[in-house]
């Protein structure tokens, strides 16, 4: 039997070296990743973003206190214009719509029976007069009779006293006086009564003639004519339930607005200042100019449905920019504040702990900053707490900011 020679040995070297050498790669390659991830290694230099940010400087400056609510305008004064004598309405002097001046005609009413009924009344306060002529001239008579009584009743007595005449006689002079004395009280009675009579016929001649007056109807105020209820040739009679037109002031004007019982304590908190400003802007207005105007009127009650009390605010209105019956923007000028910081209104921004700004450092990074608005005012915020004047805040960009990130200002 023939045996094999043996294997040399480096055929047998060959055939684990090669398994070795991998693993010791493998095992020095893991601990190359393992020893980077764990910081180990060469640092690497992180990227810092840049962002683009609009910015704004708080500044110090005086700032109106205002209440700010909507409001219906309402006319200073409107008049139901009705007739105060019957009658064929004749002419109408007016046109709808247009404005009318006081004590412009408006109607006229067919004035020939009132016109009558005042000749009437005149013929027949003559007539009375006449009365009241003759009886003061049968007074006067009777007077002078009752004197002439009285003479000799008294002369009679005195004659009796010394026997010249009897006791009849004297008498018969004494009756005399008497029934002269109750002419002329009856003389006077009925003169009162004609006289009375005579002031009744004054009062009747006045009554047709206010009468007569009524045919012609006139604006009681001036101000804008509506619709026209009663054409021409219909009869109109005193008491009907529709007006004959309806008269709407509105030079001036009123605006009537609610007011929060808060809104209310602070404007009486100002008012004894003086006259409180209201400006009144219509939510059409082509030229965004309010109406200056100054507050007239508040409620004595508050309203326990809404929780408010009305009040009104009265406004030349010359250039009729209000109108009767529109919705309008009021603002109530309290007060004017001085020294307030403010900032756009677009820097605030409000997160879970409340309201805040970021604030731009000397650095070009940014500090989120706690602030606390007080209120709005014409696109800014009143900032009460967290900022002083001269101070940069960011007013557009805030989303993609955090604490102590790195801004480039693309405006101011």
């Amino acid at each position: 039997m023939i045996e094999s020679p043996p294997r040399p040995r480096t055929e047998r070297r060959s055939r684990w070296g090669l398994p070795v050498v991998g693993l010791v790669i493998l095992v020095v390659a893991g601990y190359a990743v393992l020893r980077a991830h764990l910081g180990g290694g060469p640092p690497r230099k992180r990227f810092v973003p840049i962002v683009p940010v609009s910015t704004a400087i708080a500044t110090a400056r005086t700032v109106p206190l205002a209440l700010a609510m909507p409001g219906t305008v309402e006319p200073y004064a409107s008049v139901s214009v009705r007739a105060l004598v019957s009658g064929q309405l004749e002419t109408v002097g007016f046109q709808q719509g247009k404005p009318v001046v006081r004590g412009q005609l408006l109607f006229q009413i067919d004035p020939r029976p009132y016109q009558a009924a005042v000749a009437e009344q005149l013929a027949i306060e003559a007539k009375d007069q006449a009365q009241v002529a003759q009886l003061e001239a049968n007074l006067a008579r009777d007077v002078a009779q009752r004197n002439n009584a009285v003479k000799e009743a008294r002369r009679y007595a005195a004659l009796l006293k010394l026997r010249y005449v009897s006791r009849e006689q004297s008498d018969q002079y004494a009756v005399s006086e008497t029934a002269a004395a109750a002419t002329v009280a009856a003389d006077r009675a009925a003169r009162e009564a004609a006289r009375a009579t005579a002031q009744a016929d004054r009062s009747a001649v006045a009554t047709a003639r206010l009468n007569l007056g009524y045919t012609r109807i006139t604006a009681p105020i001036s101000g804008v004519a509506g619709e026209l209820l009663v054409d021409p040739g219909n009869l109109v009679k005193t008491g009907d339930s529709s007006p004959l037109v309806t008269l709407d002031q509105i030079q001036p004007i009123y605006v009537s607005f609610p007011l929060t019982q808060d809104q209310f304590a602070l404007l009486r908190r100002y008012r004894h200042q003086g006259s409180i400003a209201v400006e009144a802007l219509p939510e059409d207005a082509a030229t965004g100019k309010p109406e200056q105007g100054t507050l007239a009127f508040t409620n004595n009650t508050v309203d326990p449905t809404t929780g408010t009390i009305a009040a009104q605010a009265v406004f030349g209105n010359a250039d009729r920019q209000l109108w009767p019956g529109t919705y309008v923007q009021v603002k109530v000028q309290l007060a004017r504040e001085p020294d307030r910081i403010v900032v756009p209104a677009g820097a605030i921004s409000t997160g879970q702990n409340g309201q805040y700004v970021y604030a731009v450092q000397p650095d070009h990074t940014v500090a989120m900053r706690p602030v606390t608005v007080e209120r709005d005012y014409a696109g800014m915020a009143i900032v009460k707490t967290g900022l002083a004047a001269g101070q940069r805040v960011v007013t557009d960009g805030q989303l993609e900011l955090t604490d102590g990130a790195k801004v480039k200002v693309i405006g101011r």
